[in-house]
């Protein structure tokens, strides 16, 4: 299995069985533009991701560059609270304090580094 299905599943079962959340968790792409290896839309929030093998401190630019992007194409996205969020399987010290300062939720395998906050 590949790691952006690990991190698909997780956010999915985490959202089920913490918040009593069904969605479907997926990637979602506009051609040669933007990538998230996750994207779950909750009606008023979004979650939008990036998947990692080895995330950095750059991983943390690289999805905000891709959230103010969407939000440039995609208007009807800035009705929405955006959640971002990283999964990775390996994460250096760097990017652990960067996500706990700007509020990113951060999980490791299967365990959360940082919170993951639902509230508006």
């Amino acid at each position: 299995m590949q790691v952006e299905d690990v991190a698909r599943r997780f956010l999915a079962n985490k959202l089920k069985n913490e918040y009593n959340i069904s969605v479907v968790v997926r990637s979602f792409e506009i051609d040669n533009v933007i990538e998230f290896g996750i994207f779950a839309d909750l009606g008023d929030k979004v979650i939008l991701g990036e998947v990692k093998a080895r995330a950095r401190v750059k991983t943390v630019k690289q999805l905000e560059r891709a959230i103010e992007k969407l939000l440039e194409i995609r208007p009807e996205f800035q009705r929405k609270k955006i959640i971002s969020m990283i999964y990775a399987q390996h994460a250096t010290e760097g990017l652990i304090e960067e996500c706990k300062r700007k509020g990113i939720y951060l999980a490791l395998g299967h365990a959360d580094l940082t919170p993951l906050n639902l509230s508006a």
